[in-house]
């Protein structure tokens, strides 16, 4: 993926935070990041990703471009950054970029409700 800026983050960096503006999309190129959402002043661990997944299209993908959740190195983590006009192009462009957020989004829906939702 030439003319996107790949970005290193150590262990414990934050990459985005929840509740802030969002104007980038991330493809986990190398370690582990944790996203997590807070609720009633908890801290919910939603995923752990692993290599070559995208994370951070909902800010981009939604109206109001505020991050829905904090995305946070938890090794050191290599991704390749798509900024906003390049991510709105791509999608433009190329259906199978639709296709992989898609089933990204899909996969991480299906893995928080079945936690939610596990017989007890």
């Amino acid at each position: 993926m030439q003319n996107f800026a790949l970005r290193e983050f150590e262990e414990t960096s934050l990459i985005f935070k929840e509740g802030l503006l969002g104007d980038a999309a991330y493809i986990l190129k190398e370690g582990r990041v944790r996203i997590s959402t807070r609720a009633n002043g908890e801290k919910i661990v939603l995923a752990e990703l692993t290599p070559l997944t995208i994370f951070g299209e909902m800010a981009l993908l939604t109206g109001n471009q505020v991050r829905t959740a904090t995305a946070e190195a938890i090794s050191r983590v290599k991704v390749i950054e798509i900024d906003r006009a390049k991510f709105d192009g791509l999608m433009a462009q190329s259906p199978s970029i639709i296709v992989t957020i898609l089933h990204a989004i899909t996969k991480r829906l299906v893995d928080i409700t079945s936690r939610l939702y596990k017989p007890h």
